[in-house]
């Protein structure tokens, strides 16, 4: 089912039309890698990079939707990091950890963070970002069945993890 099978088929069995037109933005930004890289850094990675390098060939609706988008990515980036509240050494897993956009954030303010996610082509932007943090590391594997011991870690985030 790609990067969204599961959202996807809540959308349709809800028939949200936003919700649909947002997945179609979203399926068209990750099939261009130029075009995904820009968004995981406006959404995930950067707070500064201009969201208005991202138009592309967008209709005005369907920017706004994407500017709405990144928008609700930053804020609930900023919300975790409030409940969070990583200390410098702490070790945090940030599971289902996507771009890694929560794990940057993370080390960024001084924790050392596990980053597990089950899509190995979505970890290489995270490998990418480990090599210029070198708090974060990554780690393939299923939430599920966790490949660290427990309470090995001083905390966990899930955000925006999924699966059908």
């Amino acid at each position: 089912m790609g990067h969204f099978g599961g959202a996807e088929k809540l959308v349709r069995i809800a028939g949200n039309p936003k919700a649909a037109r947002e997945m179609a933005i979203y399926r068209r930004i990750y099939s261009s890698p130029e075009w995904r890289e820009a968004y995981v850094r406006a959404a995930f990675h950067d707070p500064s990079f201009p969201v208005e390098e991202l138009k592309g060939d967008l209709g005005a609706g369907d920017y706004m939707l994407l500017q709405a988008a990144v928008a609700t990515q930053r804020r609930r980036l900023d919300h975790v990091l409030r409940i969070v509240d990583p200390r410098p050494g702490q070790l945090i897993a940030d599971v289902g950890c996507g771009p890694g956009g929560v794990a940057l954030r993370l080390a960024d303010r001084g924790a050392r963070v596990l980053a597990l996610d089950l899509d190995v082509d979505t970890l290489a932007a995270v490998r990418t970002l480990s090599q210029r943090q070198s708090r974060i590391s990554v780690l393939v594997g299923d939430c599920r069945r966790l490949p660290i011991r427990t309470a090995s870690c001083d905390a966990a985030v899930c955000v925006n993890g999924e699966r059908a």
